[in-house]
C-alpha cells in the first residue's frame, strides 16, 4: 500500500506539486506500487532510497509519474477562439507553425489538424500547417502515433467530424485517425525542463503540464525555454484553470481568454 504522505514525499523529491497530483493519484500510486514490487520492495521507503541511488530508476520513475488525462477539443471556449481568430490569424501571416508541448496521447495535436482542416475545407488557398507534438514519455507517444481512441474520445467532435477524420477499426470498438493527419504531425520526445526547443513557432500550446505538476522553480524554468521559441506576435496558451509563474515574462493577456497569452512583436 501507498500512502498520500509517501507519495508526497516522492513528489517532493522528484519536485513535483502535490495540489497537481491530488486528483490523479490513484492510478499514478497503481504504477509506483506495481514498480516498486517488481524491484523486490516490501515497503516504499525502500523503492525512495533505490531513486537516491540510482539514476536510471529515477529516471524511469519520472516517466511512470507523467499523465496523459485528456480528450478530444478539451476547453470548448478554447477551441472556438482557434478556430475563430487565433488559427486563421496565424494562417494569414503566411506560415502557420504550432507546438503541442506535453502532447501525451495525442488528442490535442490531432483536434487542432481537424481544426485547420475544416478551416481549409472552407478557403483551400490556407497554407498547410506545420505542427510539431513533444512528450516527456516515449510510450505515450507510440500511442499517439499510432493514432487509435476509443469510441467514447470521439463524443465531444462536432457532427461530421468523426467521418471525416477517423475510420472504425474492424472486430473493436476504436476508430483510428486518417492517415493523412498522422502524416500532418512531426512527433518528438522532449523534457520541457531540460531540452532545446524543437523550433519557432507562433503558437504554443503548453496546457495542463508544467503550470500542473511542477513545483514554481521548475515552472519558471520551462516557461523560459518555451519563450525562446515563441516568435514575436505569437501565442502561449496555458491551462483554463492554470497561472503563470510569479516573474517578468513580457506577456499581455488575450482581451477573450485569460489564459491566452500574446508575446509583443518585436
Amino acid at each position: 500500500m501507498l500512502s498520500d504522505p509517501e507519495f508526497a514525499a516522492l513528489l517532493e523529491r522528484m519536485e513535483l506539486s502535490w495540489d497537481g497530483y491530488h486528483k490523479v493519484r490513484r492510478g499514478v500510486k497503481r504504477r509506483l506500487r506495481r514498480r516498486a514490487g517488481e524491484l523486490g520492495c516490501k515497503r516504499f521507503r525502500d523503492y525512495l532510497e533505490l531513486l537516491e541511488r540510482d539514476p536510471a530508476l529515477r529516471a524511469e520513475c519520472r516517466l511512470l509519474l507523467t499523465v496523459s488525462v485528456s480528450r478530444f477539443l478539451r476547453d470548448a471556449a478554447l477551441w472556438q477562439a482557434l478556430q475563430d481568430e487565433l488559427l486563421p490569424a496565424l494562417a494569414w501571416r503566411g506560415r502557420p507553425r504550432v507546438w503541442s508541448a506535453g502532447c501525451a496521447l495525442g488528442q490535442e495535436p490531432y483536434g487542432m489538424l481537424m481544426t485547420y482542416h475544416e478551416l481549409r475545407r472552407a478557403d483551400p488557398g490556407l497554407p498547410w500547417l506545420e505542427l510539431m507534438a513533444t512528450d516527456l514519455n516515449p510510450a505515450y507517444l507510440a500511442r499517439a502515433q499510432a493514432g487509435v481512441f476509443a469510441r467514447g474520445a470521439l463524443r465531444r467532435l462536432p457532427p461530421g467530424w468523426q467521418e471525416r477524420y477517423f475510420a472504425k477499426v474492424p472486430g473493436v470498438k476504436q476508430y483510428r485517425i486518417r492517415q493523412e493527419l498522422r502524416r500532418g504531425v512531426t512527433w518528438q520526445q522532449h523534457d520541457l525542463l531540460r531540452d532545446p526547443p524543437p523550433g519557432r513557432f507562433g503558437l504554443i500550446m503548453l496546457r495542463n503540464s508544467v503550470f500542473t505538476y511542477e513545483q514554481e522553480p521548475a515552472q519558471g524554468r520551462a516557461l523560459r525555454l518555451v519563450l525562446g521559441a515563441l516568435e514575436p506576435g505569437g501565442w502561449l496558451v496555458i491551462g483554463r484553470k492554470e497561472s503563470l509563474p510569479p516573474g517578468e515574462w513580457s506577456l499581455a493577456p488575450a482581451a477573450r481568454l485569460a489564459y491566452v497569452f500574446e508575446k509583443p512583436s518585436a
